[in-house]
């Protein structure tokens, strides 16, 4: 607390220095032992709205001009987190969803409003969830055209009558609690940017084929992929992509460059026009979804539900159809782009949604998460740690950071509610 005695009034120079999360712990921890509200988050690290608050009124009102503390005679509060998501605990703990509807009843009787039109007025652009909302994103290439909020709403409602297949794998019945709906929700709002709908991984055929100075993993050489350079030299990928621009550039290619991860010179790297170049792996088996569904081994595991649907999506049993006597490898090797986007896009959110299954059950079910505070708001990475919602944040992201986050944005909701 040494840097607090130098700043008779707080200024952007203080809150400039600091510069570490122990720091910002050091400060919350002196606010809250004197009865500062510090939010649902309490000592956490984070130098967010609250804690700023408090120590605009800190200044304020605990020092003199002489920049000496005033004895604080109130009494350490409690921190908000235990009694707020107590509270919502014992309230709401047991409460289970099977569709939409149920989710969209439960938040209309509580705030007046379906569960959409709730986020777009009380929490999207506000606190942890910086400038997310249903109605316009502009980070990452993900804006939202406004005025699409309806059509948000409906993709929303689709997601959700499919709670069988996301949590269960399977058409039918099956209830999640609502601390399994808030980790997911929080997750597709910000996979997605509030439109509910999958998207597909952006880039150049050299960004995916590289490392991107090191920032992201090659995908050709990525141990889930088949490389190019052993796929334009395979007789079944060859055979299936023969009519496409390229192939008589790459048929049978002795450069090596294209088992690497620096994009070979001298090819389109537009995927649009690039031809049988695209259909290989590092592009084909790019993230797809509302959870990003990446690689040839992932995609592998969603062909066993085509292969056995049993429902009435007739997009679905096309393929069914199609791939029936084909083997998983002959199916990978000579499936094509458009095929995935069309199960992605244009199966009613049955596949995307049964990919979320898929992701999650291979990730130690990550999306079972008991009403159990202890359990709730547990951080932990090792596996023993699932059940938390910093776990679900953790296995998603691929770091404890967005673990963390994602913990602030499902207890901000939790706040509001509460």
């Amino acid at each position: 607390m040494r840097t607090i005695y130098n700043y008779p009034d707080l200024s952007e120079q203080y809150i400039g220095e600091l510069n570490t999360s122990n720091e910002v712990k050091e400060v919350q921890r002196f606010l809250h032992t004197r009865g500062y509200d510090l939010g649902s988050y309490g000592v956490d690290g984070d130098l967010c709205p609250k804690t700023k608050k408090a120590l605009y009124s800190y200044f304020k009102t605990e020092i003199n001009s002489g920049g000496r503390v005033t004895p604080q005679v109130n009494p350490p509060v409690t921190p908000s987190t235990g009694s707020k998501l107590d509270r919502f605990i014992a309230a709401h703990g047991t409460k289970t969803f099977k569709n939409s509807n149920e989710i969209n009843t439960f938040f209309t009787q509580l705030t007046g409003k379906d569960f959409c039109t709730w986020f777009k007025d009380e929490i999207g652009n506000k606190g942890f969830w910086g400038n997310i909302t249903f109605e316009g994103r502009a980070k990452h290439g993900r804006s939202i055209p406004r005025n699409n909020f309806t059509t948000h709403q409906n993709n929303f409602n689709r997601v959700w009558d499919n709670i069988p297949l996301i949590f269960n794998g399977a058409l039918g019945n099956h209830s999640i609690n609502i601390f399994q709906f808030f980790a997911l929700v929080s997750i597709i709002i910000n996979e997605t940017g509030g439109k509910f709908t999958p998207i597909s991984e952006r880039g150049s055929l050299r960004y995916m084929f590289g490392t991107n100075s090191g920032k992201k993993r090659s995908y050709n050489t990525a141990t889930a992929n088949e490389d190019a350079y052993t796929l334009f030299r395979n007789n079944t990928f060859l055979n299936a992509h023969r009519s496409l621009p390229n192939y008589t550039r790459v048929a049978n290619t002795t450069n090596r460059a294209w088992s690497r991860d620096v994009y070979p010179s001298g090819f389109s790297t537009d995927p649009t026009n690039a031809g049988i170049i695209s259909e290989a792996d590092f592009y084909k088996f790019r993230g797809r979804g509302l959870i990003q569904t990446t690689f040839r081994s992932t995609y592998s595991r969603l062909i066993n539900f085509i292969k056995n649907y049993s429902g009435a999506n007739t997009t679905l049993l096309n393929y069914k159809r199609r791939w029936s006597a084909l083997t998983d490898s002959v199916i990978l090797t000579t499936s094509r782009n458009a095929d995935w986007d069309t199960l992605f896009l244009n199966t009613n959110l049955e596949f995307p949604c049964y990919a979320i299954y898929n992701f999650q059950h291979r990730r130690n079910n990550f999306l079972s998460i008991p009403a159990t505070k202890a359990k709730l708001i547990q951080e932990s990475t090792a596996r023993s740690g699932s059940g938390s919602i910093f776990y679900v944040g953790y296995r998603v992201g691929g770091n404890s950071r967005y673990g963390r986050l994602l913990k602030k944005r499902v207890l901000q909701m939790i706040d509001k509610l509460t």
